[in-house]
């Protein structure tokens, strides 16, 4: 059918890096914080175009980045070959 598109595997995380936060840093948000950032794993497993897709705070958002952008995965792939996937990752700080 025209305009299907094929459903990859999905990538699989292979390193995590937890969000950065210190114990002053944590008082000043509520018990429970999300962000969720969006981006694309490439072809060789590592976070490339990412950018906030639901925001936490500015401080949430940045360390997120931060420990999003250091993500390693086993990447997607079409046809048993590496490909690049767009994924969004949630990220639950919680005190």
């Amino acid at each position: 059918m025209m305009g299907d598109v094929p459903k990859l595997p999905a990538p699989q995380l292979t390193r995590k890096v937890a969000v950065d936060l210190s114990d002053k840093e944590l008082q000043v948000f509520p018990a429970v914080a999300t962000v969720v950032v969006s981006g694309t794993v490439d072809r060789f497993g590592y976070m490339r175009n990412l950018a906030v897709a639901r925001s936490g705070g500015a401080l949430l958002d940045k360390r997120s980045l931060e420990a999003v952008s250091q993500y390693r995965f086993a990447p997607a792939t079409e046809d048993n070959r590496p490909a690049d996937l767009p994924v969004f990752i949630t990220i639950t700080i919680k005190k």
